[in-house]
């Protein structure tokens, strides 16, 4: 068994485990330990704790030393050096024209070297600026370019949910963040919704995606045919994920669709909607349709009816990816606004038929008596009027 404590070197960034070299250290010690970049100072962040030496993947590096006020004073040091280096740094990158945004200056703590993130929307040539650095500081300089994510976490700020970023507050690896989390979800998938102050994908995206997995697991998608307790079924038209509801489409006895909610264990799921399309065209199964009578023409009783030539059933199956009918926005029942929309749009369609067929017959009474007068103008007719040839 070794014991590890957890050490954090900035005030984001991940946190790096090390072997305790038995000091007794607790939560907020500042200790010197030896990393890939140098010796460096830095602060327990995950109390000590004993684990099996076979789970290490690598040796870890043991602490050095708890750091002590002289150590304390150096990193306070370093830390003021880090804002007065910014202006020099602008003052430089402006004599090189330079276009950069500088993120964090780092001072190593043994003075090896001084470290520039910054991000740039293109490729930056820094030689020239990194002499000027050189000249300016006497020490060793190195400029690392970093991602917007690396930006957003090193600034902080208010996430959507109206809380501190993840980012700065606690996570110590980005992860990958992909559409497909949000689409298991059921996000909406705009990027005002989905997208951080990085402009990234947020973060939190991966944090419930496996509870999100679990409990859609089991739960029917919407477009797939269920059945309920007494046996009929209906067509799945939206489903909550984390209250484990359904809003189901289904027919009642008087031929009329209704929605209904049920939690997730009242229905059977009885077909997905690709196996229940599959088997209809196959004609292995008989579809799941409703029955909706529609008046005929000359009946004027009801006002949202559609005109037709004679009554007749209209079957339509439940199925996402069948059109609707044409009578089905006139049902002055589910929706009195619409049938009246369409009411009035019907007589429109009649009134303009009416006047397209008086045109049309006033036209051909005009050509006739046209074409009498170009006959009696050439001769052979009495007065007997057009079209009456002599004999």
């Amino acid at each position: 068994m070794v014991k590890i404590v957890g050490v954090k070197f900035r005030g984001t960034g991940k946190v790096y485990s090390f072997d305790t070299a038995g000091f007794d250290l607790k939560i907020g010690d500042m200790v010197i330990v030896e990393t890939v970049k140098c010796v460096e100072i830095g602060r327990v962040i995950i109390a000590p704790r004993e684990i099996n030496e076979e789970n290490l993947e690598i040796p870890l590096k043991p602490v050095l030393r708890i750091a002590t006020e002289a150590d304390i004073k150096e990193d306070e040091k370093h830390k003021r050096l880090e804002k007065e280096a910014r202006p020099i740094f602008y003052e430089k990158m402006r004599e090189c024209g330079l276009d950069m945004k500088l993120v964090e200056v780092e001072y190593f703590f043994d003075n090896s070297k001084i470290m520039f993130y910054y991000t740039s929307d293109q490729r930056v040539d820094f030689r020239e600026l990194v002499k000027e650095l050189a000249g300016a500081f006497h020490a060793r300089i190195e400029l690392r370019q970093i991602g917007v994510r690396n930006e957003t976490q090193y600034f902080g700020g208010i996430g959507v949910c109206g809380r501190e970023l993840c980012c700065h507050a606690f996570l110590s690896d980005f992860g990958s963040a992909t559409i497909k989390m949000a689409k298991d979800q059921e996000l909406p998938l705009t990027s005002s919704k989905i997208s951080g102050v990085c402009g990234r994908l947020i973060c939190c995206l991966q944090n419930e995606h496996e509870t999100y997995l679990y409990l859609n697991k089991n739960l029917p998608s919407q477009g797939d045919i269920v059945k309920n307790a007494e046996g009929l079924m209906g067509e799945v038209i939206e489903k909550s994920i984390i209250k484990q509801k359904l809003k189901v489409r289904f027919v009642n006895n008087r031929d009329e669709a209704e929605v209904k909610e049920y939690k997730a264990d009242e229905v059977t799921r009885v077909y997905t909607r690709r196996e229940y399309q599959r088997l209809l065209e196959a004609g292995e199964i008989k579809s799941v349709t409703y029955r909706k009578t529609v008046p005929d023409k000359n009946d004027a009783a009801d006002d949202a009816a559609v005109p037709v030539k004679n009554s007749k059933t209209i079957d339509r199956d439940i199925d996402l990816n069948e059109k609707t009918t044409k009578y089905d926005k006139y049902d002055s029942k589910s929706n009195p606004l619409k049938a009246e929309k369409a009411e009035r749009a019907e007589k429109t369609e009649r009134s303009e038929k009416t006047d397209d067929a008086v045109r049309e017959d006033k036209g051909k009474e005009e050509r006739k008596i046209n074409r009498g007068r170009r006959e009696f103008r050439r001769g052979g007719y009495d007065n007997q009027g057009p079209g009456k040839r002599k004999n």
